[in-house]
């Protein structure tokens, strides 16, 4: 017996594993500012209730279209997802209106 999933119901079990490890790494809770180095520029979200680093979520680097995620939630994802983190990039996408088309940590 052959089970399919749909992409779409991928993409959901996404955003549930990310609220279990980030709860607040969301369109609603999360804030975001942006960040220049010189020659690149990115977005940080964050959680505005924990302080420094361990409040970030991730980054998205815009002209090189990255998405950077926190090392922990990358390690959760990259355990049930494997090499292939299509969904998780089609999650972010989705749920920030961005464009990544890579994803490290």
């Amino acid at each position: 017996m052959k089970i399919l999933i749909t992409e779409n119901r991928m993409i959901e079990l996404v955003g549930h594993l990310v609220s279990e490890v980030f709860p607040n790494f969301n369109r609603e809770d999360a804030l975001s500012m942006s960040w220049s180095n010189g020659d690149e520029t990115y977005i940080e979200y964050y959680d505005p209730h924990i302080k420094g680093n361990k409040g970030v979520f991730a980054k998205y680097w815009l002209w090189k279209e990255e998405l950077q995620l926190n090392r922990e939630l990358f390690e959760t994802l990259e355990g049930h997802f494997g090499d292939d983190m299509t969904y998780v990039i089609d999650w972010f996408n989705n749920e920030f209106d961005r464009d990544a088309e890579s994803v490290t940590f």
